[in-house]
């Protein structure tokens, strides 16, 4: 929680070197990070053999329409729900096309969990998922976060301490259940590996 407090203390500086949008986004990734490593996946994640449930993403295509916004938003989500539909199949098919994923429940592991998105825009953050069984290609707006105002911070805050718990407990739900099928490919770190994040944030 002192990180996201922080986080929104900074976006009120009027005196800040950086961008409001970035030191925003910034500390949440952060944040999000500490989740990950929290729920034993953030190597895994960072190499491409897990999939993060929970992802930042700026607004800075100032000219896209809202429509247009979320198709992007959704678009990124869906390849985020393909991989994670591939990676909890009980049956293995390297090269499946993403059509041909199946929508019910008792074809993986476990139930595929939401994915959730982060977008920054400003001092607000909507806070959205993609579901990854469901029968509509749609994203689902769960809250928008005003973070000018300091009356709200603490509950702001707390609301996106709720959301990454619940994605650090689906994560480790997921590593657990590929664990036990024998499909977890854990990452082990060499000696010259240094803590960088090699998958790339998405930026809007």
């Amino acid at each position: 929680m002192k990180i996201l407090l922080t986080c929104a203390q900074y976006i009120r500086d009027p005196n800040s070197y950086k961008s409001k949008v970035d030191l925003f986004s910034s500390r949440l990734r952060i944040y999000i990070r500490m989740i990950q490593r929290d729920a034993g996946v953030n190597d895994e994640i960072r190499y491409g053999y897990f999939v993060p449930l929970i992802q930042v993403m700026n607004w800075k295509w100032g000219i896209l329409t809202t429509d247009e916004l979320e198709n992007v938003m959704k678009d990124h989500l869906r390849g985020l729900s393909n991989r994670l539909l591939k990676l909890l199949l009980k049956q293995q098919a390297p090269g499946i096309y993403d059509e041909n994923l199946p929508r019910d429940p008792e074809a993986y592991i476990i139930p595929p969990p939401s994915i959730f998105g982060l977008l920054i825009k400003d001092t607000v953050a909507a806070i959205v998922a993609y579901e990854p069984l469901s029968s509509r290609d749609k994203i689902r707006v769960v809250a928008y976060l005003h973070f000018s105002s300091q009356t709200h911070e603490a509950w702001n805050c707390l609301s996106l301490a709720i959301v990454a718990a619940h994605c650090r407990n689906n994560m480790v739900k997921v590593r657990e259940a590929l664990q036990a099928a024998g499909l977890y490919k854990p990452v082990i770190k060499c000696d010259d590996d240094y803590d960088v994040d090699m998958v790339p944030e998405r930026d809007l």
